[in-house]
């Protein structure tokens, strides 16, 4: 009789193991499956976004300002910036406000502008980041409307 308990104790032995061999496959199996659908979704949403954001690539209004000059930081005043600078604004409204604050904004580029040392104006992160400081500190200042971007019209270190 103990023959017989360890056969029906071997099969379900090899049942469960059969189980578990089926359960791994189908695990390898959707495990790819769901990792292709969410990737395939996350890339089709990207490129969506592309799509509305070259909608967006329509130039709006724009402001130009007059050409700044100002000292680099940490030269000794032998070094300068010339920088010609175009905001594009939101809408008409923003011009007609910064045609009023045009003083304080060109406050805010000096300021900025003259802290700037060497490093930071050649590379293009430098640059980007001087961008954002204005975006920034200006749209802090208006009321009416805001700037949506930031164009260097001119760049001129000597």
């Amino acid at each position: 009789m103990p023959e017989e308990n360890d056969v029906t104790q071997a099969q379900p032995k090899k049942k469960s193991s059969l189980k578990l061999v089926l359960i791994g496959l189908i695990v390898m199996i959707l495990v790819p499956v769901i990792g292709f659908g969410i990737a395939a979704k996350v890339l089709m949403s990207d490129s969506e976004k592309k799509t509305d954001s070259l909608e967006d690539n329509e130039m709006g209004e724009v402001y130009p300002l007059e050409t700044i000059v100002v000292n680099i930081a940490n030269t000794h005043g032998t070094r300068y910036l010339r920088a010609g600078i175009t905001f594009e604004v939101s809408g008409k409204e923003v011009i007609k406000e910064l045609d009023k604050r045009n003083s304080q904004v060109t406050d805010i580029l000096i300021m900025i502008l003259s802290n700037k040392e060497l490093n930071d104006l050649i590379d293009t992160a430098g640059k980007n980041q001087i961008r954002r400081e204005i975006l920034d500190k200006v749209n802090a200042k208006l009321t009416d409307g805001k700037l949506k971007n930031i164009y260097f019209t001119e760049f001129v270190i000597q």
